[in-house]
């Protein structure tokens, strides 16, 4: 509620000094808005040697500004995943690009990396959870080597 005190020029003259009126006010937030989907990119278990089918993960611009400096990068860089992106440096409002995520593992192990996609104006950084394992191919063995049909 808003009490009238003083109208000055160009006001309502037809509320007296003291009057209560309702005031509506409407906040419009401003700016670049970005969101990922999915949050989390989980690989399973990869034989070594071998790579998974890419996953994509879609990077939107929800606001109302274009996001300018739109970057995606490895959070302490990644030797088992990989990325391409779509994404250009401008995300307009609305518009959204892609991050075609990749894994091939060489050795037998697993864990999580940290894909951040950040810009100059908007919130974040956003971060993706990509995961996976590196497993021996089915039928290897330590010290084997295969020749046709048989294990030396």
């Amino acid at each position: 509620r808003v009490e009238v005190d003083d109208l000055g020029a160009g006001g309502d003259d037809n509320l007296p000094r003291g009057a209560v009126a309702d005031l509506a006010i409407t906040v419009v937030a401003s700016g670049a808005q970005l969101d990922v989907s999915p949050p989390q990119v989980d690989f399973g278990e990869v034989a070594i040697g071998t790579s998974a089918p890419p996953q994509v993960v879609l990077v939107r611009n929800a606001g109302n500004v274009a996001a300018s400096g739109v970057v995606a990068e490895w959070d302490g860089g990644s030797s088992r995943f990989r990325f391409t992106s779509t994404c250009g440096a401008t995300l307009a409002p609305g518009a959204s690009c892609a991050l075609s995520v990749q894994f091939q593992p060489d050795a037998t192990i697993g864990g999580d990396s940290l894909l951040r996609v950040r810009s100059d104006g908007g919130n974040g950084p956003l971060v993706v959870r990509v995961s996976g394992a590196g497993v021996l191919p089915q039928g290897w063995l330590f010290g084997s080597s295969f020749e046709g049909d048989s294990v030396r």
